[in-house]
């Protein structure tokens, strides 16, 4: 006589296997993620940090003008000095353009015996399209 007995199949290989390999699957993809991040966050740091050593060299490269600057015979000496430069009534402007198409512009006028600096600021000179 036979019996029927419930044969049951034995898991115990299968299961654990399968949730290992899951948990494996889900750290690698929460690693690949986590290093897309930091190297995103690194790229924008890099690019930050050469933003701001341009604009203090820039701004070195203005002030260093500036202080050769004498009161008396302002044209003559921007002139003599090769410098690009626009004046509207009292008011220098020296620019000089930066590696990301921005440019800073020195403004500074005449007032007595001195020159004074009015701002420093940066500008916006778009594409080359003039977009």
């Amino acid at each position: 006589m036979r019996t029927n007995k419930n044969h049951i199949l034995p898991l115990g290989l299968g299961i654990p296997t399968l949730f290992t390999l899951f948990v494996i699957l889900v750290m690698l993809m929460l690693a690949i993620l986590t290093y897309v991040r930091a190297n995103s966050y690194y790229v924008s740091t890099i690019r930050q940090m050469e933003f701001t050593t341009d604009y203090y060299e820039t701004k070195a490269n203005l002030m260093d003008i500036y202080r050769q600057l004498e009161p008396n015979h302002l044209d003559e000496q921007l002139k003599k000095m090769k410098i690009d430069y626009t004046k509207k009534e009292n008011l220098y402007i020296i620019e000089e353009d930066m590696n990301n198409g921005t440019a800073l512009q020195l403004l500074f006028h005449k007032q007595n015996d001195e020159i004074v600096i009015q701002t420093c600021q940066m500008i916006d000179k778009g594409d080359e399209n003039g977009n």
